[in-house]
């Protein structure tokens, strides 16, 4: 047998179901950004006030992991689906529509149906059991804090205690935050109208707009609940006015708030007031302010019509949400994209069509009409709960807006596909995009998007913060996204062994990892350490474990072949080779 038939037959081996041609670059990148999934998963648990949202919350936080998820989530999953498009146009110009449906049925439907019997309740059982076992630990640790004499002092509204705990501690943080209530002791002052107690906590230097664990301030929670007394004292002492807590409202909007609402929180926290004592208490602070009536009250100013839409949308998103999913929603998402795509396909096969001029994708003037038209869905998200980056939709309804914007970024990949842009126009300027996204968009938008730096009010007034965030997130997914091309296409052009090993190890990674990741986050979780070091811990060591599970129990079994076509043992590999001209004899014989 001659070399060439060797050659051929080892490819036809050892890339069985793959295509003859790869671009190594976008399908490294392609891995790239699900395995980012990973690390975004495990800082979770070090953001401070991250509440329910996840299962495990770490007793030591960092507010710079809040900024790693805002920059990490602004880009990965659109950059992911626009990849997605741009080798689902490969595989049906290379090989046909028919074949296209079979590949991505079990490459994403079956493997999506069977996580629905493994992965996901696996996920329900691990969050639900961390959950208790962290509550657990955090009722250990409040009943120590409760016995402290600042907390003591705290619950009992004992202003010579708290001058004693002082004393004996000069070093005391005064604005720690309560275990149970997630407010800092002038925040529960103030809430309860403890004027005297919250003036000894400020002559003390207690931060007047230290933030708790909703981001709020003292002055939020005064105002909310209309005490009177707290609230004039607070203004008194320079609280800021402007700041907004995680729901966009600033002190003032509170004065606003649901009555029925406050009602509801101040009977939970067994607050001494009424409805009708805190409306007169609210009504009190506004006339100390100077403002006479509601409309004066609001920094930012809701018409009727968008208070209805944000009503609606907050139905559809409440049925779009519920986690059935969980993190395997992409997979949910690429069933319904996929569905468009064969329609799709299937006319263009009819009409011969070879997709947009390529001028539309890869000159610079794909930004003009790329983020015009991101920005349709975009203006939608982020109502209910402000987040840099896209919602996220884990219910069996796609959220509309979610959808649609994913579907932006896998058409543009389809047609990036027939762009055929050898040259790689698309990320050619990586050296210049990648440093504006990261360094000028995101921190700019970031702002805008959750004010926690204070510096937005200075640039703009509150009523364009919205705006300028839509902006700000459609502008940096965009360049971030053909950034990435372009620094991957340096990187990562040719082939490499152990980079296709960890592009085909990601899709089963990224599958299984969420219930190894909150068991890890959980063993760490009161562990003195810094909570870098427990990031590192759990995004190494999940990975580790993950890793030796692929090679040892899926990549060269049928769960390797479903995810990534199949695999042979480099010992077997060559002896089937040494097969070949045997078989190819004994059929010349015959």
């Amino acid at each position: 047998m001659d070399e060439l038939t060797l050659s051929t037959s080892n490819q036809n081996l050892s890339n069985a179901g793959q295509l003859s041609e790869r671009r190594h670059d976008l399908d490294a990148l392609r891995a790239f950004a699900m395995l980012l999934g990973i690390g975004l998963h495990a800082a979770i648990a070090y953001i401070p006030n991250i509440g329910a949202g996840w299962p495990v919350s770490d007793i030591n936080t960092q507010w710079g992991f809040g900024v790693f998820l805002a920059a990490v989530h602004g880009f990965r999953m659109p950059l992911f689906f626009l990849l997605s498009g741009f080798f689902t146009a490969m595989l049906w110009r290379k090989r046909g529509l028919d074949s296209l449906i079979r590949h991505r049925m079990k490459r994403i439907v079956l493997p999506l149906f069977l996580g629905m019997f493994t992965v996901v309740p696996a996920v329900w059982v691990v969050s639900i059991w961390a959950e208790n076992v962290a509550t657990h630990q955090d009722e250990l640790r409040l009943a120590d804090a409760s016995s402290s004499p600042l907390w003591t002092a705290v619950y009992t509204n004992d202003s010579a205690l708290l001058e004693e705990a002082i004393a004996a501690d000069p070093e005391i943080d005064l604005d720690q935050l309560d275990l149970r209530s997630g407010m800092t002791p002038l925040a529960l002052a103030s809430a309860h109208n403890w004027s005297g107690f919250a003036g000894v906590l400020l002559d003390h230097d207690a931060n007047v707009d230290a933030r708790c664990r909703d981001q709020g301030t003292a002055t939020h929670a005064a105002f909310f609940f209309g005490q009177s007394e707290a609230g004039e004292l607070l203004v008194e002492r320079g609280a800021d006015l402007g700041i907004r807590n995680q729901y966009q409202a600033t002190p003032v909007d509170n004065l606003n708030a649901d009555l029925s609402l406050a009602r509801g929180l101040a009977d939970a926290m067994q607050l001494r007031t009424s409805e009708a004592g805190i409306a007169g208490g609210r009504q009190e602070i506004k006339s100390f302010l100077g403002l006479q009536d509601a409309q004066e009250i609001s920094v930012v100013t809701e018409d009727q019509a968008e208070g209805v839409w944000k009503a609606v949308y907050g139905l559809i998103t409440f049925l779009a949400l519920i986690p059935i999913f969980h993190h395997l929603w992409f997979l949910w998402f690429l069933c319904w994209l996929l569905a468009g795509f064969v329609i799709y396909a299937a006319v263009m096969d009819q009409l011969g069509w070879k997709g947009p001029p390529a001028w539309l994708t890869v000159s610079p003037f794909r930004y003009g009409w790329i983020i015009l038209l991101t920005l349709l869905p975009q203006s939608v998200m982020g109502l209910l709960y402000p987040v840099f980056g896209p919602d996220t939709s884990t219910g069996l309804i796609p959220l509309p807006p979610v959808l649609f914007y994913y579907a932006i970024f896998f058409a543009f990949g389809v047609w990036y596909f027939d762009a055929d842009d050898v040259e790689g126009r698309v990320g050619k300027h990586w050296r210049i995009t990648l440093p504006i996204a990261l360094f000028v968009v995101f921190p700019l938008g970031y702002e805008f998007t959750l004010g926690v730096f204070g510096f937005g009010d200075q640039l703009l007034s509150g009523k364009y913060h919205r705006a300028a965030s839509v902006i700000l997130q459609v502008t940096y997914v965009w360049l971030m996204s053909f950034g990435m091309m372009g620094l991957a296409r340096k990187l990562f052009a040719g082939e490499n062994t152990r980079l296709r090993y960890i592009s085909d190890s990601s899709y089963w990674l990224y599958l299984i990892h969420l219930p190894l990741v909150i068991l890890l986050q959980l063993a760490v979780r009161t562990a003195p350490y810094p909570p870098i070091l427990k990031f590192l811990f759990v995004v190494m060591a999940s990975s580790i474990l993950m890793l030796l599970s692929y090679q040892w129990f899926v990549r060269y079994t049928l769960i390797g072949t479903l995810l990534n076509g199949k695999k042979i043992r480099p010992g077997k590999e060559l002896a089937a080779v040494q097969a070949v001209p045997m078989e190819s004899m004994q059929g010349t014989s015959q």
